[in-house]
């Protein structure tokens, strides 16, 4: 639903005729798009940035088209890190939907690290299925940075 741009985010809903404000529900600084809520919104910025840390990564969010032909580009090795920035990136996308959704429907909210354990919680979860990870010097910070020990 989201690389397909049909989530009901507010600017799509606004497209289809209904007068709603169409302000992120995360930031409040922005009209709510899939691009500005997975992508360009502060509050995701930020988890993105600590799971990409946690991850060993250094890459700068831009624009939804750049992040999602990088993942396309990097994401296709075998390796512990790209399982877990898979894992970490759908994961991503849920809990900021699910965030925004709460936020919006149910008025409670979650801070970005809560948000961010939440996801190595799942992370840790669906990585279990696969096993002990090998520890070696490669693997050993990753596994301590998700709780993998």
């Amino acid at each position: 639903m989201v690389i397909l741009d049909r989530l009901p985010t507010k600017d799509r809903l606004v497209r289809f005729g209904l007068a709603i404000d169409n302000v992120c529900g995360l930031c409040a600084s922005s009209s709510e798009s899939r691009d500005h809520l997975f992508v360009e919104c502060c509050f995701a910025k930020e988890v993105w940035d600590i799971v990409l840390t946690s991850c060993g990564v250094c890459y700068t969010l831009t624009n939804w088209e750049d992040l999602f032909n990088w993942l396309i580009a990097n994401l296709k090795d075998k390796s512990l890190r790209i399982r877990i920035l898979r894992l970490a990136w759908t994961g991503m996308l849920y809990s900021v939907w699910e965030e925004r959704n709460h936020r919006l429907f149910r008025r409670s909210s979650r801070s970005v690290d809560a948000l961010v354990n939440s996801i190595k919680l799942v992370v840790r979860v669906k990585l279990s299925r696969y096993g002990k990870p090998r520890i070696d010097d490669v693997n050993r910070q990753l596994c301590l940075n998700w709780g993998l020990f």
